[in-house]
């Protein structure tokens, strides 16, 4: 039964089952500063690590990495990202931005650290 459980914690992304002591597992987020060709200076955020490098490449040359986030979903990094940029509370628009991130992402990012 114990086996079952830690699997399914696994799978769903919590850590220290064994313990009693579930937390979520997170992801490392990066926000970034860049110049886009027309404009003032923007900011992004996207995964560190592979899933992020399409959109680094993007950034340009004058691109910057301000800070990281650790997030365990997509709300939860959009939450973080605009107290950050001042921008007020986040809104979930999907209820997937409330799910914790898929467990294969985790295994992906903890290949790049």
């Amino acid at each position: 039964m114990e086996a079952e459980i830690t699997n399914e914690c696994a799978w769903r992304g919590l850590d220290n089952v064994a313990t009693g002591q579930m937390q979520m597992r997170t992801l490392k987020h990066e926000v970034w500063s860049y110049q886009p060709p027309e404009g003032d200076r923007a900011t992004s955020l996207c995964l560190a690590g592979p899933m992020g490098d399409d959109l680094r490449r993007l950034l340009g040359p004058t691109a910057r990495l301000i800070t990281t986030i650790e997030a365990a979903s997509h709300f939860e990094a959009m939450t973080e990202y605009y107290k950050l940029m001042g921008w007020g509370a986040y809104t979930a628009k999907y209820a997937w931005d409330l799910e914790p991130y898929p467990h294969d992402w985790f295994q992906i990012q903890s290949t790049d650290r």
